[in-house]
């Protein structure tokens, strides 16, 4: 990851954003440029997110293939990056909207999937759709206005384990 400074011609509205790239086994397969100014988006009238893609792939799909019988999806690449830190597999579909029926065939060898949504209708509406498609999903959603990223920002992993139902030395069996 890292900031645009100098884009290649044509790409100058990437200008200032923070890139994402996806990493797969071989090689980057998507970027993600995300505005990090401290404005409202859609008051400036751009996009928070601009791609490099036509299509809105998963985010981090080698943790599928690390994971052993735990993993998480959340609803933003920062998300699954977040949970990374902390020590858990995390895959996004970036945006609420983004999951298809036939992702859920990656994920259907895991014990236990957490499923993750921001606290806003968007997240509750993903956390919702995609686990009608996963049987072993744990749907999780944060309060109005939060995310992992931001829980973890402000709290620590304390209340994202705690959401999760993991506490104490119980973490350790789930972290892979």
């Amino acid at each position: 990851m890292g900031v645009v400074v100098d884009p290649h011609s044509g790409h100058e509205a990437m200008t200032g954003r923070l890139v994402i790239p996806s990493i797969g086994p071989n090689g980057i397969y998507q970027l993600k440029f995300r505005c990090i100014q401290m404005h409202d988006c859609k008051e400036i009238g751009h996009s928070k997110y601009l791609t490099d893609a036509h299509d809105n792939r998963l985010f981090n799909v080698r943790a599928i293939v690390e994971a052993q019988n735990v993993i998480c999806i959340t609803e933003g690449e920062i998300d699954a990056i977040t949970l990374e830190q902390i020590g858990y597999k995390a895959v996004a579909a970036p945006g609420s909207n983004t999951w298809r029926k036939h992702h859920a065939r990656m994920f259907a060898g895991f014990q236990r999937v957490y499923l993750f949504g921001d606290g806003d209708k968007a997240g509750r509406d993903f956390v919702k759709s995609v686990g009608e498609t996963l049987p072993n999903a744990v749907r999780l959603t944060f309060d109005d206005g939060d995310d992992i990223n931001q829980v973890y920002t402000r709290d620590g992993a304390g209340p994202i384990l705690e959401l999760m139902g993991i506490t104490g030395a119980e973490s350790n069996v789930y972290r892979e």
